[in-house]
């Protein structure tokens, strides 16, 4: 898994690796595990204003993810995530 900034900074290391018992499991069993492990994560990750407000973009490899529905995504050993907080920018010149 690739954390940018700043969530990075919750678990201590831009790159970290869940492993879980189970090989099907859901985008969301791994971002729930990575939550336990460190719950500042948790509280970062699903933290929005807001019910079903994320501030996160997610990935899985090359798809985006939408954080609601991420029960719905299945990973697969050497799958990676990438978790990035988007940014908006300001006025064009």
């Amino acid at each position: 898994m690739k954390l940018t900034e700043p969530i990075w900074r919750t678990v201590g290391a831009r790159e970290t690796q869940v492993d879980l018992a189970d090989d099907a499991a859901s985008v969301g069993a791994v971002l729930d595990e990575l939550a336990r492990l460190h719950p500042k994560f948790g509280e970062e990750i699903y933290g929005g204003p807001g019910e079903g407000d994320y501030h996160y973009s997610l990935f899985l490899n090359d798809q985006i993810v939408n954080i609601a529905r991420r029960d719905e995504f299945r990973v697969q050993e050497g799958d990676e995530i990438f978790i990035l907080l988007p940014v908006a920018g300001g006025d064009s010149c």
